[in-house]
């Protein structure tokens, strides 16, 4: 075999694995590759509980929510009349705070609590309250004074409202009963997770009421076993 056949099948050789590298990259890039941004308020509430239940790990669920949450803010800016678009915005900028954590993430509650204020007062009946809900976790959650926002009445008045909304609701049970055991009241909290249990599942959202469902049986035993410690 001459030198130049050898050159040649070389090269041929080379380019054959190159263009299986490629390929095989752009595959894994393809399956990589993020849905795209959702743009209406029921994908954006389906892409939310995405994020919260099928991607793995605090850093990529952050990620994502990097990329959406702008092009949320985005349109709850065009549809400014729009009570869903205003509550997905807060809902991702809650999300985003939470994950994220520390004194970083109060840009994002105060944010978070400018959107969903404006969401109850369009329409607070959508999506069974759930705004009202996220609002008394903010108040509750929030350090108060010179901090933050935090305040435990508008907490509370929040999470009633959302009871007196939604009175058979699965958020605004389970929120509220979580509220109740953070005040230590464990029987008023027992109550409310066990109307939260017999809330009716909601057909879209399978993975979110599975996870729900899990802490409300675990906040029952952790309920049950402050009564016993207090007698």
């Amino acid at each position: 075999m001459t030198t130049e056949n050898s050159n040649s099948q070389a090269m041929t050789y080379i380019r054959t694995n190159l263009l299986i590298l490629i390929a095989l990259a752009l595959i894994t890039s393809l399956s990589m590759a993020e849905p795209t941004l959702p743009n209406t308020v029921r994908e954006m509430r389906i892409e939310l509980d995405r994020v919260n239940f099928d991607l793995k790990g605090k850093d990529a669920k952050i990620r994502r929510l990097e990329e959406i949450l702008p092009h949320s803010e985005a349109l709850a800016e065009k549809n400014s009349k729009d009570a869903g678009f205003q509550m997905m915005a807060g809902f991702y900028n809650a999300q985003y705070a939470s994950y994220r954590g520390g004194i970083g993430a109060l840009k994002y509650a105060k944010a978070s609590r400018k959107y969903l204020t404006q969401s109850v007062k369009l329409d607070p009946t959508i999506y069974g309250s759930s705004a009202h809900t996220v609002l008394g976790t903010l108040y509750a959650q929030v350090p108060g004074w010179p901090v933050g926002f935090g305040d435990k009445k508008k907490a509370l008045n929040n999470y009633q409202v959302a009871l007196k909304l939604s009175p058979n609701g699965l958020d605004s049970n389970f929120t509220y009963a979580q509220y109740l055991f953070s005040q230590k009241k464990y029987k008023g909290a027992k109550r409310y997770l066990e109307k939260a249990a017999l809330a009716p599942p909601r057909p879209d959202r399978p993975k979110a009421d599975s996870d729900v469902s899990k802490r409300i049986s675990k906040g029952l035993k952790k309920i049950e076993q402050r009564l016993a410690e207090n007698g």
